[in-house]
């Protein structure tokens, strides 16, 4: 079973619409609750972006990108990095997906893509 939570009667309406499209497109329901939200609490640090961190030789390469632990578990490249490394993302969407980072030069971004393509 999954569950999406929503903020708000147009985020649930959307999410009602997305899933009814999505059984029709494969011809089968999916058990899918969908509930407002309610209150987030965060996970310690050290469960953040917990494939990413041992992942040691990619973290040596992106550490210095971050000013703390906070902008680390927040970052977007830190999150796509981590779905390459734990199989949820493929390499090839990464790639795409790592033009839009803007604030990461070119060298850094070819030796992310090198160490991600060793994998």
């Amino acid at each position: 079973m999954s569950a999406i939570f929503t903020h708000g009667p147009e985020q649930a309406q959307a999410a009602r619409e997305t899933k009814l499209n999505a059984e029709q497109a494969r011809g089968k329901n999916f058990h899918t609750e969908i509930a407002p939200a309610g209150i987030f609490t965060r996970a310690e640090d050290y469960h953040q972006k917990y494939q990413l961190r041992y992942a040691k030789t990619i973290m040596a390469e992106i550490k210095s990108l971050y000013k703390d632990e906070k902008s680390f578990v927040d970052s977007t490249l830190a999150m796509r990095l981590n779905a390459v490394i734990a199989g949820d993302l493929s390499s090839a969407a990464f790639k795409k997906s790592l033009n839009t980072i803007e604030d990461l030069d070119s060298a850094k971004k070819a030796a992310i893509l090198k160490l991600i393509e060793k994998r």
